[in-house]
């Protein structure tokens, strides 16, 4: 009797483990998320770390995302895919090593108190652009964090890469376009007192004050004369009136269908340059300053792929959880309309009392939310950190 107690606690168990292998080697997602007009799907650690050529076939030429996610060492990393991006499906091989051979080397070359290696597997190409994120098992105390290409004993650098530090772990996300070599991430030298624009300007706490009560002033002035101003930077409740000749109106989502069917493409930008100008510098949140790039691009200029009957609303949201860049927003039911709160951690009011978040869409910065401009074949989008209520970006309510 005992015996075929043993025995069947024995075949259960394996049965348990065996369909755990099972289901764990299968090519079905971990998880899907659904979005609008597409998903976003992460699955295993695929066998051997080889992603098939057929899950890139499948995924070109949509709006849907595959996360890979996988661990090295002590390095956590996830490839993100994006649909709109797969140029040339083919097996890849995701394996990672990290590798710190050449750490003097580098560390002389760029003056750096911190580095790390990595290398890939020997792919012979890449299926197209990917991105990709590392979480490093300790916080990197640095203002930004660099990216190198090491060739034999030539070291290039390949750009910064978008860094959070507001964890007891670093994380750094970065895009390319090739998946062979060694590289190495580099911290910055900590600056202090830098000088930004034509002069930095200290202020003491009482012409902050004045400052901000200044500014404030100014923005209930506009409110007192325009009724139609919305009060936040997303702009004004929609007037028809109040749309130039020529420029589109606003569109209810309720009102079109998502064409998801169909991949087109338009352009999409986030830039934040002018809190770095002298005259808007001293505003800036001090907290927030270490994790905006200096040269002012959050996303690069960039073509991305939409579906006919998406919002502006819906291709930010999307490129910018596909690029692992933080956003927040809310929905504000009196406009209809969803206001970006904050992108990359940078929000409205962290650079003076008239800063925030403006989108601009082919050279017209429109008075109506987000969510209700219709995206069209060949739009350059792009979002801008206003530090003046629009007025440092050319625009005058």
């Amino acid at each position: 009797m005992k015996k075929k107690k043993i025995f069947g606690v024995l075949l259960s168990l394996f049965i348990l483990f065996g369909m755990a292998g099972i289901l764990a080697g299968c090519d079905n997602p971990v998880t899907t998320v659904s979005n609008a007009g597409g998903k976003t799907e992460q699955y295993a650690y695929p066998e051997g770390g080889i992603i098939k050529k057929a899950f890139f076939d499948e995924l070109k030429n949509t709006v849907n995302t595959d996360i890979y996610p996988g661990t090295v060492d002590n390095v956590n990393y996830v490839w993100t895919f994006n649909g709109a991006d797969i140029s040339t499906p083919m097996d890849f091989n995701i394996a990672m090593g990290l590798n710190n051979d050449a750490a003097t080397q580098v560390q002389a070359a760029t003056s750096s108190v911190q580095v790390q290696g990595f290398n890939f597997a020997d792919n012979p190409g890449v299926p197209g652009k990917y991105n990709l994120r590392l979480v490093l098992p300790t916080k990197w105390e640095c203002q930004s964090i660099d990216l190198y290409n090491l060739d034999g004993t030539n070291l290039n650098k390949v750009g910064t890469v978008k860094m959070d530090n507001s964890t007891e772990t670093t994380q750094v996300n970065f895009g390319l376009t090739v998946a062979k070599g060694q590289f190495y991430l580099v911290s910055s030298t900590q600056v202090e007192g830098e000088t930004l624009g034509t002069e930095t300007v200290v202020l003491t706490d009482e012409e902050k004050a004045a400052a901000k009560a200044a500014g404030q002033a100014k923005k209930q002035n506009i409110i007192d004369e325009d009724a139609n101003y919305s009060g936040a930077m997303d702009g004004y409740n929609t007037q028809l009136d109040k749309i130039p000749s020529g420029q589109p109106g606003p569109v209810e989502p309720a009102n079109v269908t998502i064409d998801e069917g169909t991949t087109k493409y338009c352009t999409l930008e986030v830039r934040c340059d002018n809190i770095w100008k002298a005259q808007y510098y001293p505003y800036l949140n001090p907290e927030k300053e270490p994790y905006q790039p200096k040269d002012g691009t959050i996303f690069a200029y960039k073509q991305v792929a939409y579906h006919p009957g998406e919002m502006v609303y819906d291709v930010l949201a999307r490129e910018m959880r596909n690029a692992g860049i933080q956003m927040e927003y809310s929905y504000t039911p009196i406009y209809g309309s969803n206001y970006i709160e904050g992108i990359n951690n940078l929000y409205e009011f962290d650079c003076g009392e008239l800063s925030g978040w403006m989108y601009e869409v082919n050279g017209w910065y429109p008075n109506y939310g987000c969510s209700r401009y219709l995206v069209k074949e060949g739009d350059t989008i792009t979002w801008n950190y206003t530090c003046n209520l629009g007025a440092d970006l050319g625009q005058h309510f």
